[in-house]
Order: C-alpha cells, then sequence, then structure tokens
C-alpha cells in the first residue's frame, strides 16, 4: 500500500524520452525524474503480490522462477526441500500406494532435495516400489525404472541422474508420481521446463494416478497460457502448506 501511495504521486505523463517500460502488449513511456522515483521504491513486497494476483504466461514465469530457485542458498534449499518432505509423509497416508513415481534432483540447479523422501520411503515403506524415469531422446518421451539403493545412477545430458542396472515398470501401474515444477497456479496448472516429458507420460498412466508437485514457492493466481494437453495436479507440497485441487 505505502509503494502504491507513492506511485499515485508520481507524473505519469507520457512523453518521449529514453526509458520505457513495457508492459505484455502495451509501451508505457517515463520521463527520466519519474524513472528514478520508481527505481527508489521497494517493489520487493509489490511484486511478489503481483505474482499472486495477475495472470502471467509461461515465458514470463519461467525465467522469474528460475532466478527465485537461484537465489537460494544451499541452506534455504535444504531447509525447504526438508520441510516438503516433512509436509508430504505428514499429510499422505500410503497404505493404499504400492508404486510411486519421483524425479531425481539436479542439485546444482537448486532443485527439491527429493533424495529426502527417497530415503524415507526406503527406510519406512520397505514394500512401496520405488520408480523413477529416463528419458527416451529417438522416441521424445519417458519410461520408467525401479529406483533401490543398489540402483546404478549416471547422469544424461541435462545432468539428470538416470538408472542404467535396473528393470522397467510399467506406467499403468503406478499409483502416484511425484511431479517437479518451477512454478504452479491456484487452480492446479503447472509450468516445467517446457519440454512437455511429464504431460506425455501422464498420458500413459491410469486415469486415476495421484499427481502431486513439489513446489519451493507458493502459488500464482493464474497460469494464462493454460493448453489442453497440460495435466493438472491433484495437489501440490510446498514449504509451507499443502493445496488440494481434488481429482478430476
Amino acid at each position: 500500500m505505502t509503494t502504491f501511495r507513492k506511485l499515485s504521486n508520481l507524473d505519469w505523463s507520457f512523453r518521449f524520452d529514453n526509458f520505457s517500460k513495457v508492459v505484455k502488449s502495451g509501451v508505457v513511456v517515463l520521463d527520466l525524474t519519474t524513472f528514478r522515483k520508481l527505481s527508489n521504491l521497494d517493489w520487493s513486497f509489490d511484486l511478489t503480490t503481483f505474482e499472486r494476483t495477475t495472470e502471467m504466461f509461461k515465458q514470463q514465469l519461467r525465467p522469474r522462477f528460475l532466478t527465485k530457485r537461484t537465489q537460494l542458498t544451499a541452506e534455504e534449499l535444504e531447509q525447504c526441500s526438508r520441510a516438503i518432505r516433512d509436509n508430504f509423509f505428514q499429510y499422505f497416508s500410503l497404505r493404499e500406494i504400492h508404486s510411486l513415481h519421483l524425479y531425481l534432483p539436479i542439485l546444482k540447479r537448486n532443485e527439491i532435495n527429493t533424495w529426502l523422501i527417497i530415503h524415507h520411503l526406503w527406510q519406512h515403506y520397505p514394500d512401496l516400489t520405488v520408480v523413477t524415469s529416463k528419458i527416451e531422446l529417438s522416441q521424445n518421451t519417458m519410461r520408467c525404472y525401479r529406483l533401490t539403493p543398489e540402483t546404478i545412477l549416471l547422469e544424461n545430458r541435462w545432468q539428470v541422474p538416470e538408472p542404467v542396472n535396473s528393470s522397467e515398470f510399467p506406467e499403468a501401474q503406478l499409483d502416484m508420481v511425484l511431479l517437479p515444477l518451477l512454478c504452479f497456479d491456484r487452480q492446479g496448472h503447472r509450468v516445467g521446463y517446457g519440454k512437455g516429458y511429464y504431460d506425455k507420460f501422464l498420458v500413459k498412466c491410469k486415469p486415476e494416478i495421484i499427481k502431486v508437485g513439489l513446489s519451493l514457492f507458493v502459488p500464482v493466481e493464474t497460469i494464462a497460457d493454460v493448453y489442453q494437453g497440460d495435466v493438472k495436479l491433484n495437489f501440490c507440497v510446498t514449504p509451507q502448506e499443502i493445496f488440494s485441487f481434488g481429482v478430476d
């Protein structure tokens, strides 16, 4: 509100100066004095509020949230990963879950440390089959493989660890999948890296599979450019809380 009051007192008259701010399809041209005043305002809270109350497009959200994730310290990432693990196991009863797919993290890129969840599953749910995937470049898709403490992993071209000595697991037998994402919205849509691997993968799973996103950040209000092939989440786990979107 303080920043809004300061903004309302600025001279927003359109003068063709050297600075312009592009907003979606239009251009707002600011005089140099106004720009200097704007640059002195505290935008930190207001930009967060803007993300949570405004439609945004995937091409805007990807770089924004990649930057936010990169700015996390190693300690912050570990705290968030532990909070996500704890929230997941406190919320979900896995008694009826016989097989669970999850992704392996690229820790160099500050992805959520899903190894915390994996080790907990191995220790406390020995009868549950843990599954991960491997990208098949020739078919532009993913295939599922069992993940055990004995599984040997090698990094692919994107530095994603992949199994090399485990047996394949049918996608149609999966009961739950934990999905990577950069951000999500309050309707359960997610933004990933843009390759579409998981949307294609989920089509091969049974309709009732439980789809759980893992996110370091709270949701944005609305992802504007959702298309028909985007598969919605049923839940999303963040360090603060769990969001439920129902079951389609």
